[in-house]
């Protein structure tokens, strides 16, 4: 009887156990914010044999919020317009020099009107211009989560945007009572890993790695604020377990397809 008694109270203190741990995660997914992405294309799914280039752009940044509408215009806040023609591209005289200056000042008014409009400017600093006492991501706890039931569009574009595929949504939040770098221009630099054949975690993508830093702009994180990015939902013959990394610091596991040829890089 006593070995009886035993046996259901580990039994019971097993499952307890399981319904604590499953409630944790429940608790983590119930807290994500309802997400809402209006923009229009079809829902492709990525598919690739390549070792990936991080593209995780900033969708929101701000306050914590019970529901936030994706944002992908916000890339195009650090986009200028192309630069005008040169002057020594016009014969002398040239009244096409006049009406193109004309055209070309009109647009950029237009631009510098409409960053300065924007929220989420404020954000944006010159990284020379970032105080030694502002943090980086690695080196500041922060709280990473990625909620595998909504899905949003993710762009997987490395050098021109607008090529969309299906994507999770990830929230990362300054949770330390500093002000943080947590990107530069509209990237977020969070790397995907997943498990390989031998169950080690490896990444399958890389930072994005601007070919010159000058002029650049970092974004900063206010205590207790959030940014909303974004990874691809990967299609492949390869089942296995994911995360997000940043600075050491991980997401929450989920599971996915990848193909095995993703954790080959390249020699470059």
């Amino acid at each position: 009887m006593q070995k009886k008694i035993e046996y259901i109270i580990i039994v019971s203190s097993t499952i307890l156990f399981f319904i604590g741990c499953g409630k944790n995660l429940s608790d983590n997914v119930q807290n994500f914010p309802i997400i809402i992405d209006t923009l229009q294309n079809n829902e492709n799914q990525y598919n690739t044999n390549d070792f990936g280039v991080s593209s995780s752009t900033i969708l929101y940044i701000g306050s914590e919020t019970d529901s936030i509408e994706v944002d992908h215009s916000i890339k195009d806040l650090i986009k200028p317009p192309p630069p005008p023609t040169p002057p020594t591209s016009y014969k002398q005289n040239d009244r096409n020099f006049k009406e193109d200056s004309l055209k070309n000042e009109e647009i950029w008014n237009k631009y510098s009107q409409n960053v300065k409009k924007r929220r989420e400017t404020s954000y944006f600093v010159l990284s020379e211009r970032v105080a030694d006492k502002k943090g980086f991501f690695d080196t500041i706890d922060i709280e990473i989560i990625v909620d595998t039931t909504q899905k949003l569009k993710h762009d997987v574009s490395k050098y021109q945007w607008d090529d969309y595929y299906e994507g999770y949504p990830i929230l990362i939040k300054n949770a330390s009572s500093d002000t943080i770098v947590i990107g530069y221009e509209s990237y977020i630099p969070i790397i995907l890993q997943a498990k390989d054949e031998n169950n080690n975690w490896n990444p399958i993508e890389k930072i994005y790695i601007f070919s010159c830093g000058n002029g650049l702009s970092s974004v900063l994180l206010p205590p207790n604020e959030i940014v909303l990015s974004s990874k691809p939902i990967y299609q492949g013959d390869f089942k296995t377990t994911l995360r997000v990394e940043i600075g050491g610091n991980y997401s929450n596991e989920y599971s996915g397809k990848i193909n095995l040829d993703q954790f080959k890089k390249p020699n470059y």
